[in-house]
Formats: C-alpha cells, structure tokens, sequence
C-alpha cells in the first residue's frame, strides 16, 4: 500500500542551502511494518533552497505488509529526517490511518497529538 507524503521545505535563513537527502519512516503504534521506499533517499539533484524561499518534495513509502494490518483506525507517526548541505533536521508527524477491506474506503489524517 503506498503513502505519498508532500514535504514543504522552507529556508528561513539568510543563506542558500540544499537538501540532498530526505528519509520518510511509517511507523504504527502495535504493529511490526515493512515497508520500502519509493522514491530515492539520496536526492540525484539536490533540491536548491535560496534564502527566503520554499520547495515541495513528493515522497513515496509502500507499506509491504498492508494485508496484515486489521481494518480500523491504527495509530501512526511519519518520521522525517532530511539532510542539507549544512544542517540535518528530523521531526515526526503523528497520524491516523483508517485500513479498510475497500481501498476507497481507506483513509490518512494527520493528528494533532
């Protein structure tokens, strides 16, 4: 099952910089993923990042084991560490995920806690 996840990247400082390499990791609360990249974790181009200005990446996670997971709410948190040409930043974002049997059924919120 993949996940897109729409990373915006913005250079609040007053130096250009890069991002050459971002890593998005689901992980569910009680349920042992497998999951494999879709999109390279080493950027081929880097992404530029003039002072002042903003970027959007796509990337792509396949959850290998979605059969296994129960229908329902599950619980999850995107861990994202991005590397610049000077900086390495991580942060995670929780999630609720609704696994439903019906792929048109299934859904991805983002959670506040």
């Amino acid at each position: 099952m993949p996940f897109r996840v729409r990373l915006e990247f913005t250079n609040a400082g007053s130096e250009a910089t890069a991002v050459r390499y971002v890593h998005v990791e689901p992980d569910f609360a009680d349920f042992n993923e497998a999951y494999g990249m879709g999109t390279p974790r080493d950027l081929a181009m880097p992404i530029p990042l003039d002072a002042g200005s903003r970027a959007t990446y796509d990337a792509m996670v396949t959850l290998l084991n979605a059969q296994q997971l129960q229908p329902g709410s599950h619980r999850m948190i995107f861990k994202v560490r991005i590397e610049t040409t000077d900086d390495e930043i991580t942060a995670e974002f929780p999630a609720l995920f609704e696994q439903s049997t019906d792929p048109a059924e299934r859904a991805l919120r983002l959670s506040p806690e």
